[in-house]
């Protein structure tokens, strides 16, 4: 269910955000505008893989009871995930003018895409963290807060901050709305884990006591 809720609430966040990027973005530039940054989460994709590569390591594990091996396997997942999405930052942060020119000859997009993307992106390095985070919950057969953590980002936060920050910030609001909801994601998966983790740490104590 968890990733099928992903998926779903990506599809009501682009219906959620085209309907308010028409109300206050001035039309289809703006839709454009983020039909075409949205593109650039393909370098993100390889993230993705490594969270599908470490769903089985830690289920065997745990099932194995080997809880600091589940423990030290997501470590490591968000340490790499985190690079790649750093990578993928500073790329976007540097270069936004040359990859919106990849996709589009339209220079009002180009230069209205070059500020969008910038705050868009600030607090991309933190996506890594709770990707994996809330794929542990899956791993393990948590289903309840792999649940909440695959829908927090986009429908917990995004799309009511997408919808009240506009009436605040006009479509500046909309843009601010992707870092925001990023860092509370991450802040809601970051205080799971450590209690999961420490859930961990004890089971793993009792096993050896």
């Amino acid at each position: 269910m968890s990733p099928h809720a992903r998926n779903a609430s990506s599809s009501l966040m682009v219906i959620v955000l085209n309907n308010i990027l028409l109300a206050y973005g001035g039309g289809d530039v703006a839709i454009a505008l983020f039909g075409v940054a949205n593109r650039f989460m393909f370098t993100f994709m390889p993230m993705y893989g490594i969270v599908q590569g470490l769903q089985p390591i830690v289920g065997f594990n745990y099932g194995t009871r080997n809880f600091s091996r589940v423990m030290d396997s997501v470590k490591l997942s968000m340490l790499i995930t985190t690079a790649m999405v750093i990578l993928g930052f500073a790329l976007l942060l540097v270069f936004p003018e040359q990859l919106f020119s990849i996709f589009t000859t339209d220079q009002q997009l180009i230069s209205s895409g070059k500020s969008a993307t910038r705050i868009m992106v600030m607090a991309l390095p933190l996506v890594g963290f709770q990707v994996v985070g809330a794929s542990l919950y899956q791993a393990i057969g948590k289903t309840r807060p792999s649940f909440v953590l695959a829908m927090s980002r986009q429908l917990l936060f995004l799309i009511p901050l997408v919808i009240i920050l506009p009436h605040f910030f006009q479509l500046t609001g909309v843009w601010m709305a992707f870092p925001l909801s990023d860092s509370l994601s991450f802040l809601l998966t970051l205080v799971m884990v450590l209690r999961e983790f420490k859930i961990l740490t004890n089971m793993g104590e009792s096993i050896a006591s």
